[in-house]
């Protein structure tokens, strides 16, 4: 078991920071002076390479008493179940509801082509993290636990998904979210709750949202029931929790000119750290920051449902590293690491690894322009044999006396990695590896990567009556202008959330979306499809779904609760409320159609209130989504990262995100039908069309119900 006594020490002792203004990204700390324990996570480098010596003997001693005050032995990293953490380097953060990976039409998961996919584009993954709860999580009462429940197959469909990675040298990262407290379990059975999940799908590790580090009964208990498994924080974690947790992420880390050092890092090499700034397009600083620390990479394109695609030169720098990362992976965390060693550009940063066996030059271009020509020159060292690993060359250094120059070339922005390696070390893996970079060397490389489109999915229903049927309300039409009312979410709205290369994105702020639209006549139900009038239509129709999961959960051997019968029908999915609506005869409202009705006055108030489907699916071929109307009677309390609850106006819309039935049925959704009306509707019964001014107004598509 872990020794808490190790990873608390550092908290009883005084900490100190004498060497900067303040740990701030944009402002650099002053890198001459290292002092106590709590200095910057990442360590910023001096801008004079007259200063490098001096700054790695203040790392070095700075090392040495950080050691001493902690106590640090370092056991956990040495047990052999946690062996493989160290050689974790890229990991990918993925959305259980991507449509690469998760397949809508037959409800399950296609891993080896999504697999296939990203090891095509990035090279090759160590880690792969499932995320399923935000931004869905709190439309209803439904906890973290429940959604991983209810994804096909539940915890054991998980469980072979987790084989399947395991059967490919992947590890798999389970999420967990320390704010979904909604449901008032206490932490300890949350806690509880958490490792045994982890157990059952047979997890490697856990992903701690917005957390910097677990709490001791997390650690003790996972020591218990599950040894081995790795801890990751979100946020910056601190030097004295170093000990217990094998991972952190180093979340847009501000590096300075010349790469600095990330602490964790450099006191414990055994440490691995992901960079990750998911909402920039240029990914270079990360790669730089990692490269030269013996550091890993987090990619995350899908971020909740916004798409943010790597540009192609950098995913071409991370796929070139892979390999190199593979074959030396015991170097980044074993050898002796020199950090900004001397080279022959002003350009051109370089950290060395030393080994019995040889020397590893880890190198980046931080210019904008190729460099062609020496980029070390070295003393003279040992027979051997010179490479260049990214471009998989044997080089042929030039001596001069008691140096040796060593030339290759880096791409603008680039990454290198030269080797001297002595006959030992030259084996049919590192031919392999020489072959691999090569043939990556001589593929054509795309231009561009092309954001995916986010395209609205109509359905090809045609309804049509001379007449206004019963329980339902006229509604003339026409070109209007809607204002809708939403709250900010990483997920977006219509568009994918606007914050991109923003390091303090504005979430959680109410916006408006303004719309131009053209509504045909149509009636609408005033009031929401009952339980009664929804066990009708079973009834008469015999309609069963494929997937079963969840369907009308709340009823009692398949009928309404008694005394239910007139409130909405809930646990009902998109293709439920149109199977009702197509055997009558109708279709389900747009969100534009439903917003004009409920502006006109038309909808009446029942005893309980449900968000309703609305007609407005969307996809951009990884997430699909629709529009949500009308708020509900429930609200989970207890955080900001909780889906919108509680009765809403007529004008707010929230966007949830669809997988399948089993999770998208939800006890707080229920629908309303529309129908096309032939005429206008008499003056005898209108309900008069709303609008308003409108500003940068969006333009509708040709089938006028564009968002």
């Amino acid at each position: 078991m872990r020794n808490s006594r190790e990873w608390i020490a550092g908290g009883v002792l005084c900490l100190c920071l004498s060497w900067c203004h303040a740990a701030v990204p944009d402002e650099p700390a002053h890198p001459n002076k290292l002092t106590g324990l709590d200095i910057p996570a990442l360590i910023p480098a001096p801008d004079h390479r007259d200063q490098w010596n001096d700054w790695r003997e203040h790392l070095h001693r700075w090392r040495a008493d950080a050691l001493q005050a902690l106590q640090y032995r370092g056991q956990f990293y040495s047990q052999p179940e946690f062996a493989w953490t160290s050689s974790v380097f890229c990991s990918y953060f993925a959305m259980l509801w991507d449509e690469r990976l998760f397949d809508p039409a037959t409800c399950s998961y296609r891993l080896d082509s999504f697999l296939d996919a990203i090891e095509g584009e990035f090279g090759p993954i160590d880690s792969l993290v499932i995320w399923h709860g935000y931004p869905n999580l709190g439309f209803d009462p439904k906890n973290q636990f429940d959604m991983y429940r209810n994804m096909p197959g539940g915890l054991d469909g998980l469980r072979q998904l987790a084989n399947r990675l395991h059967g490919r040298n992947i590890r798999l990262f389970v999420c967990y979210n320390p704010w979904d407290t909604a449901d008032g379990i206490s932490n300890s059975d949350n806690l509880q709750r958490l490792v045994d999940f982890t157990c059952e799908v047979d997890a490697d590790g856990i992903f701690l949202d917005t957390w910097k580090h677990g709490p001791e009964a997390l650690l003790t208990r996972l020591d218990i029931r599950r040894p081995g498994t790795a801890l990751e924080s979100e946020l910056e974690l601190p030097l004295d929790f170093v000990a217990t947790h094998h991972f952190s992420w180093a979340q847009w880390f501000q590096d300075s000119a010349a790469p600095g050092i990330l602490r964790n890092k450099w006191f414990e090499p055994r440490h691995m750290m992901h960079l990750i700034r998911r909402w920039d397009t240029d990914h270079s600083g990360e790669l730089h920051s990692a490269w030269m620390n013996g550091a890993g990479i987090l990619v995350w394109e899908n971020i909740f449902g916004s798409f943010n695609a790597w540009n192609p030169r950098d995913q071409f720098l991370l796929h070139s590293v892979r390999a190199v990362q593979a074959e030396f992976a015991h170097w980044f965390s074993q050898a002796e690491w020199t950090p900004l060693v001397a080279t022959e550009h002003p350009q051109i940063y370089a950290s060395s690894w030393t080994r019995p066996e040889g020397t590893l030059w880890t190198l980046i271009n931080r210019s904008d322009e190729t460099i062609d020509g020496v980029l070390l020159r070295v003393a003279s060292r040992p027979a051997g044999r010179w490479f260049d690993l990214i471009r998989g060359l044997e080089l042929k250094p030039q001596h001069a006396g008691e140096t040796i120059s060593v030339s290759s070339r880096l791409e603008p922005r680039g990454m290198g990695a030269i080797a001297l390696l002595d006959e030992t070390a030259i084996t049919g893996s590192l031919q392999r590896l020489l072959d691999h970079q090569r043939r990556l060397h001589q593929k054509k490389r795309p231009s561009h990567r092309d954001q995916p489109t986010i395209r609205r999915i109509t359905p090809c229903v045609h309804t049509s009556e001379k007449k206004v049927p019963d329980g339902m309300r006229a509604l003339r039409g026409g070109d209007l202008q809607l204002q809708v009312q939403y709250r900010l979410r990483e997920c977006g709205f219509y568009d994918y959330a606007p914050m991109v290369n923003h390091y303090h994105p504005d979430i959680h702020t109410s916006q408006t979306y303004k719309a131009e639209i053209h509504l045909k006549p149509y009636a609408i139900d005033i009031c929401p499809v009952t339980n009664r009038q929804f066990e009708q239509f079973l009834d008469a129709s015999g309609y069963l779904p494929i997937h079963r999961e969840n369907f009308i959960k709340h009823w009692i051997n398949d009928r309404p609760p008694e005394g239910t019968g007139d409130q909405p029908v809930v646990y009902v999915d998109l293709a439920d409320a149109r199977a009702y609506a197509t055997f009558y005869g109708r279709r389900l409202p747009s969100e534009w159609e439903w917003q004009h009705a409920g502006e006109g006055g038309v909808f009446e108030s029942g005893s309980r209130k449900v968000w309703n489907w609305t007609e407005s699916v969307h996809t951009d071929g990884r997430t699909r989504f629709c529009m949500l109307k009308g708020g509900c009677d429930y609200r989970a309390e207890g955080s900001a990262w909780y889906a919108d609850g509680g009765p809403r106006r007529v004008d707010f819309a929230a966007k949830y995100i669809l997988t399948w039935p089993g999770l998208d049925r939800s006890a707080t959704i229920g629908f309303r039908c529309a129908v096309d009306l032939e005429l206008q509707p008499s003056h005898e019964n209108p309900a008069h069309s709303h609008t308003e001014e409108s500003t940068n107004c969006v333009t509708p598509d040709p089938n006028q119900e564009r968002g």
